[in-house]
């Protein structure tokens, strides 16, 4: 499973989010401040609360801005398709329908749009190591696990499963299967060595000899 990309499908599925989050920490770290005139209890854990809350808001605004960044730089068809599978996760049959293409093409126009925009992030200096420091974060992290999930399970639907008494029952049949055609190759070449072989009798010697006919000596000769 490739990381890079669960972290770009998360990106781009926490984007259409980002800037409630972000102004809900503003909302919340207001009305905190203002209870802070009357809070008696340790100014230390309230402080360290709103620097928690200071802290998460950057980083909601820095996902923010390097999304709006990669789009910027990419060709509007693949922000496009982008915004539709992963923003507004509409279906490949949606897509297909509204971009006018067939189904096959928008899966590609999908997949060639992923791997632009994971280049582009990687471009920016924002690998794997980086988008790592969302995984505390109670939206990003959560949309990233269910992606994480979703990668596996799909790589695991494509490849079939097979019990030990199916594998072992499907190795038979094709080791059975190339002994077969191997008997029946060996069988052949030893019938064709044992017809070279034989010896040649006077009559195919003499059906294979060409007969001459003879020519008269007669006018026109």
């Amino acid at each position: 499973m490739k990381e890079m990309q669960v972290w770009v499908k998360t990106a781009l599925r926490a984007y259409g989010a980002l800037d409630r989050v972000a102004d809900t920490l503003d909302k919340l770290l207001m009305t905190t401040g203002l209870k802070g005139f009357n809070y008696l209890g340790d100014v230390t854990v309230f402080f360290d609360k709103m620097l928690d809350m200071v802290k998460r808001k950057e980083r909601i605004v820095n996902l923010k801005v390097l999304v709006d960044k990669v789009f910027a730089k990419m060709d509007d068809k693949l922000v496009e398709v982008l915004q539709m599978r992963y923003v507004q996760e509409n279906k490949y049959p949606t897509i297909a329908e509204q971009c006018g293409v067939c189904l096959k093409t928008a899966f590609r126009r999908c997949v060639i749009a992923l791997d632009t925009f994971e280049e582009m992030c990687l471009s920016l200096g924002c690998d794997k190591r980086w988008f790592a420091q969302y995984l505390d974060d109670p939206l990003v992290g959560k949309i990233y696990e269910k992606c994480r999930k979703q990668t596996l399970s799909a790589k695991a639907g494509r490849s079939k499963s097979w019990t030990e008494e199916e594998l072992s029952k499907h190795n038979s049949v094709i080791v059975q299967s190339k002994r077969n055609n191997a008997v029946q190759i060996l069988a052949n070449v030893s019938s064709a060595t044992r017809e070279q072989n034989k010896p040649i009798t006077s009559n195919q010697k003499s059906r294979g000899r060409l007969k001459s006919k003879p020519v008269s000596a007669g006018y026109g000769a």
